[in-house]
């Protein structure tokens, strides 16, 4: 994700609303999905309200921050949504249920393996339902979001070695996880 302007920031500052709203309209499509994601959809008609309180939570940090002085907004921003999907989760004590809205069927002509596709892929998100939050996080930004793993990094204020090496545990975990289901069920190999 490109970052949003010094200058726009600098305005945001000194509270230039139609500034903050540039900011609004540069980080909201990215904070509904990581909500929508990392919330499992379960409190989808709250979206926006969570939406609202990251951007409050935002428009706060913007008073303190000092653009060009080492961090990138964009890593600020994805620590603020982060610490809060974690809080939600600590207060709801959320149960999730499988996220949806993805075209399983995309380009797959034979619709048995559309269907053997979109059964794969809801097990998928159930089995990355089960992973510690710290975990579920990256692979949110990494796999649906596409951040790189220095963005990553960056976000979770880890080196970029240790986001890989965890990558890779994650992706053993869901592996194991998802054997089961494609060996006895449906013959297929990861």
């Amino acid at each position: 994700m490109e970052e949003i302007s010094r200058d726009v920031l600098l305005k945001v500052k000194k509270g230039n609303i139609e500034a903050f709203r540039a900011v609004v309209r540069h980080y909201q499509g990215f904070v509904l999905s990581v909500l929508y994601r990392f919330l499992a959809g379960k409190y989808s008609e709250e979206l926006e309200n969570m939406a609202q309180d990251i951007f409050i939570k935002i428009f706060s940090f913007t008073k303190s921050y000092e653009p060009g002085k080492g961090v990138k907004f964009s890593a600020c921003v994805y620590n603020i949504v982060r610490s809060y999907c974690f809080n939600e989760l600590r207060i709801k004590r959320l149960e999730a249920e499988p996220a949806g809205g993805f075209d399983v069927y995309g380009g797959v002509e034979d619709i048995e393996n559309g269907i053997l596709a979109g059964e794969l892929l809801q097990r998928f998100e159930k089995c990355i339902e089960t992973l510690p939050d710290d975990q579920r996080m990256i692979i949110i930004l990494k796999e649906y979001e596409k951040l790189s793993y220095e963005t990553i990094g960056e976000c979770l204020n880890l080196p970029v070695n240790i986001i890989k090496m965890k990558f890779n545990r994650i992706k053993v975990k869901l592996k194991g996880l998802l054997w089961p289901y494609l060996k006895e069920d449906h013959g297929k190999t990861l």
